[in-house]
């Protein structure tokens, strides 16, 4: 009994082993003194996969032109392979955010989107968040406004790194492949 007639309750079930990807239901089932109940469920897909990004523009080891630039930006897809099982389950995913970060390799700094130049930073993802909200186990992503050509030197190496995050709260942390190293 508690004095708004409401009460919390949790349940932790260590020997239970979830399946990443696989929905889940679970039921619920309250009564009071009187012997009146009531019945309830709820479902969820448990992920424990972190969502994966891959630059697709420019793409890895090419040479790209100040036209493709200027055309193209910087370009990629994200998926959540929790959810690449949808057509068991039916419930769809949502990678809700893409950061992108973009460097120079001759020099070692990344672009400050904040002052428009590259420079020592701390926070590698600062070019932009790109809030997808494409709900889908995968989506493709394009950050339109690149860095200008002006700021771009001929002949240089920049590397392109994205970091998805989805709305379980998990945040890609491999970022050995997916990544573009390019020369402009």
């Amino acid at each position: 009994y508690t004095s708004d007639n409401y009460a919390t309750w949790s349940t932790t079930q260590a020997t239970l082993s979830l399946v990443d990807g696989r929905q889940y239901a679970v039921h619920f089932k309250s009564s009071d003194t009187a012997g009146n109940f009531s019945v309830s469920y709820s479902t969820f897909v448990w992920d424990a996969s972190r969502p994966l990004s891959i630059s697709t523009f420019p793409a890895d080891g090419a040479y790209v032109s100040s036209t493709a630039w200027t055309l193209n930006g910087i370009a990629g897809t994200v998926q959540d392979p929790a959810y690449d099982d949808y057509d068991y389950h039916g419930i769809v995913p949502c990678v809700d955010r893409v950061d992108v970060g973009f460097r120079r390799l001759s020099d070692g700094k990344w672009w400050n989107v904040g002052d428009a130049l590259f420079k020592d930073d701390e926070n590698t993802f600062n070019i932009a968040t790109i809030v997808t909200g494409s709900c889908t186990a995968s989506a493709s992503w394009v950050y339109a406004q690149a860095i200008p050509v002006s700021k771009l030197t001929s002949g240089t190496s920049y590397y392109v790194v994205a970091r998805a995050s989805d709305t379980s709260g998990l945040v890609e942390t491999d970022f050995a492949s997916g990544v573009s190293t390019f020369t402009y």
